[in-house]
């Protein structure tokens, strides 16, 4: 099944540069085919059946707040899922503080939500609701 990781919002593919940016962050991340744990908040799935989570790599790093470190999304909040909300929060205001990824431009001057709901000068996006798909070996 489809996984919606918790409490971040990364750019659509659709954003151009800075979507393929931040999936390519995840694919280094979390590489295909890494074994790892998923952990359930509140709610356990959302509208499209896919399970809401943040992801534990082998290593104990929360795949969720990686990505929030790495400057390439933001913070988006929907409860009742709130368990680490102070958590990922800090890990993107450090790296809007250090100008890390996407927040060395100015990109998050229209949030990937934002751009969702049309409300980025007058930008249309395309479906969005196919995000990151890695490709499984033996496909293309």
């Amino acid at each position: 099944g489809r996984i919606r990781l918790l409490m971040i919002d990364a750019p659509e593919l659709s954003q151009g540069s800075a979507g393929r940016e931040a999936q390519q962050t995840l694919a280094r991340i979390m590489p295909v085919g890494t074994s790892v744990s998923i952990e359930t908040d509140v709610q356990q799935r959302d509208t499209y059946d896919r399970i809401l989570g943040y992801i534990y790599l082998p290593d104990g790093r929360m795949v969720n707040e990686e990505m929030a470190r790495s400057g390439y999304v933001t913070a988006l909040v929907y409860p009742p899922n709130v368990k680490y909300v102070e958590r990922i929060r800090k890990a993107v205001a450090d790296a809007r503080a250090a100008k890390r990824g996407l927040w060395a431009t100015k990109f998050f001057d229209c949030s990937p939500r934002d751009y969702r709901a049309g409300r980025c000068g007058g930008v249309k996006p395309r479906d969005s609701r196919n995000r990151y798909r890695p490709r499984q070996s033996g496909r293309s």
